[in-house]
């Protein structure tokens, strides 16, 4: 199926963490003229440059990005919110005359960009909160998978304010997959980056330690001194708990390196199960794959939305 060229054309890079998809979106946009907006729950957060893995200013390679580093981690950003800034950004390249590429490892919230999803006004419930709070992250994870078990199979079983968020929801619709979308904005081509569990496994363990190397305890320090809570350390991803927990001297230094990245390996692991959903990514394994795709969805509109 072509293009709907009445569309924003939108090319869309996803993967799991280490997989490489910052340098690809940068090699793409260079050759298509294009900026890049961020589709990564971490890397919207100040602070947070060295454990979200954040690109940096000479990785950029002049490269313009959008929603990095632009909220206070002291406060949640859910997809909703993200959902609005990012279309704002995606019509702003648009308009600019340029490509837009969203780039990313949060399927959840690329898909409520790429399908316009429609959420619902569910605030959160302060009376049913207040009972999930006492609850361990099992307890409610138990909960989760018999309200909506598609969900409990991507969704972080450690992380109480996602658990309890997901509860919300799903106790409001049934479950995430009932949400509707609105008008189609975009015409998406979606390539997905191919690596095999043991390529995967290195390329995080290396890029750990690199984080490690690079102060990722002092950003963490830099945390704590801004008064984060102890939810809030849990919430921002396992590797960042137990960095704290580290630094707090409940864990040793062996635990803390071992624990954070069989955590993020496990991270990685939702995210492909999550992109399994979505038949229409093309898996690619080098630039040169994905640039011929980009070239030919750029040009004539023949790839993106084949299922749509």
């Amino acid at each position: 199926m072509k293009r709907n060229k009445k569309l924003i054309p939108l090319i869309v890079i996803l993967g799991p963490t280490a997989s490489g998809k910052s340098t690809l979106a940068v090699r793409l946009a260079q050759t298509c003229n294009g900026e890049i907006v961020s589709a990564d729950s971490r890397q919207i957060y100040k602070g947070m440059e060295i454990g979200a893995g954040t690109v940096t200013k000479t990785e950029t390679k002049g490269i313009p990005h959008h929603l990095l580093s632009f909220q206070n981690p002291k406060r949640p950003y859910n997809a909703h919110e993200y959902q609005r800034a990012a279309i704002a950004a995606i019509r702003k390249i648009a308009r600019a005359g340029k490509i837009p590429l969203l780039v990313g490892g949060a399927g959840f919230w690329i898909d409520a960009v790429c399908q316009n999803l429609r959420f619902p006004n569910a605030k959160p419930d302060r009376a049913l909160r207040k009972k999930l709070k006492i609850k361990t992250a099992q307890q409610l994870f138990s909960m989760l998978e018999k309200l909506d078990p598609e969900k409990a199979k991507t969704i972080d079983q450690r992380n109480p304010h996602r658990l309890m968020r997901a509860i919300e929801i799903a106790k409001m619709l049934g479950k995430h997959e009932t949400l509707q979308t609105g008008p189609q904005l975009f015409s998406c081509l979606y390539l997905g980056i191919a690596r095999d569990n043991a390529n995967l496994k290195s390329k995080i363990t290396k890029r750990f330690n690199r984080w490690l190397k690079a102060g990722f305890l002092n950003e963490v320090q830099a945390l704590m001194k801004k008064k984060l809570s102890e939810e809030r350390f849990r919430e921002l991803g396992l590797h960042y708990w137990y960095a704290y927990t580290y630094l707090s001297n409940r864990i040793s230094r062996d635990e803390f390196v071992t624990q954070s990245i069989v955590s993020i390996w496990h991270y990685a692991k939702r995210q492909m199960t999550w992109f399994r959903r979505n038949k229409n990514i093309h898996w690619v394994t080098t630039f040169r794959e994905a640039k011929k795709l980009a070239s030919q969805f750029v040009k004539n509109g023949e790839l993106g939305n084949k299922l749509q």
